[in-house]
């Protein structure tokens, strides 16, 4: 299957990893391994975090909420269980950054995904008055 991940798209995920860095007060940050099932790990004198960052080119408030595989809440929430936070992490066209904790329940849960991928699948929605925006 091939992948639709650009360079430009690892730029943005960077950009906003750096934002979240600097809100947490961690001391680096690193891209896992492309496999992974979550994007970034990042690391201050409390220990370590784990996040999904997504950059959407729309508004905050376009939608009403906002959707990632189930598989990325499942694989945050074992993080969780051995004491790491994980986050959901979205960039959107007039937000340089809001996050939500994976251990937060999902508002719904829906099936779908994007045809051009030949890949559907279980996705976890969350409002986006439930996120928290980053100043």
């Amino acid at each position: 299957m091939p992948t639709y991940h650009t360079a430009k798209d690892d730029q943005n995920e960077t950009r906003v990893a750096e934002i979240m860095a600097n809100h947490w007060g961690c001391h680096s940050f690193e891209k896992l391994d492309e496999f992974d099932e979550l994007d970034y790990a990042f690391f201050n004198s409390k220990g370590c975090a784990v996040a999904e960052i997504k950059c959407r080119k729309n508004a905050m408030n376009q939608y009403p909420d906002i959707f990632v595989s189930a598989n990325k809440i499942i694989a945050g929430q074992q993080h969780i269980k051995i004491g790491v936070a994980a986050f959901f992490v979205a960039q959107f066209s007039d937000c340089k950054a809001a996050f939500i904790s994976m251990a937060q329940k999902p508002d719904y849960f829906s099936w779908g995904g994007r045809n051009t991928r030949q890949k559907r699948e279980v996705l976890a929605h969350f409002k986006i008055s439930r996120l928290k925006v980053v100043e």
